[in-house]
């Protein structure tokens, strides 16, 4: 998937979840923005992503020790990374889960692409799949301008509460 797609995946979670919390605006704001920024971390290991490029040295260094596709886009690494940040700082937990939960829609939009992604890594290297949806073909247009949708209705609904 385009870090365009992962970024509305993530924008989609971030606006639902203040709907479905009820959160205030200022909150509302800053969960959608981390639950979008999260989105684009597991490209980290990727040279080309947006967020490695951004992140130059950072990135090349990750992407060149754990290659792409690997610890990265392992669900339970981020698992635990979120379970230790709320225990650190129990006060950011929204924040903490605003960013996990974009993280998971990044793994999980990879996972309708035919590369998959290694759920049970580092034990199998064995790639899951669900769909077959290729990186910038119109089945992933057409996802992209659902998730976009998504997030003008989920923006919608939280104006209207």
């Amino acid at each position: 998937m385009t870090g365009k797609t992962h970024m509305l995946g993530g924008a989609a979670a971030g606006v639902f979840a203040s709907v479905y919390f009820q959160l205030p605006f200022e909150a509302a704001l800053a969960t959608t923005a981390i639950s979008t920024l999260g989105s684009l971390v597991p490209d980290i290991d990727h040279k080309n992503s947006k967020i490695s490029n951004a992140a130059k040295p950072v990135g090349t260094v990750i992407s060149t020790l754990f290659g792409h596709r690997g610890l990265f886009h392992f669900w339970l690494f981020y698992l635990g990374f979120g379970i230790a940040g709320i225990i650190a700082f129990p006060q950011y937990i929204i924040y903490i889960c605003a960013l996990v939960m974009g993280i998971g829609t990044h793994l999980l939009l990879d996972a309708q692409n035919p590369m998959g992604i290694p759920l049970f890594y580092p034990f199998s290297k064995k790639r899951i799949r669900m769909l077959k949806i290729k990186t910038g073909s119109k089945a992933e247009s057409l996802l992209t301008m659902g998730l976009g949708i998504a997030v003008f209705v989920g923006t919608y609904l939280w104006f209207v509460n």
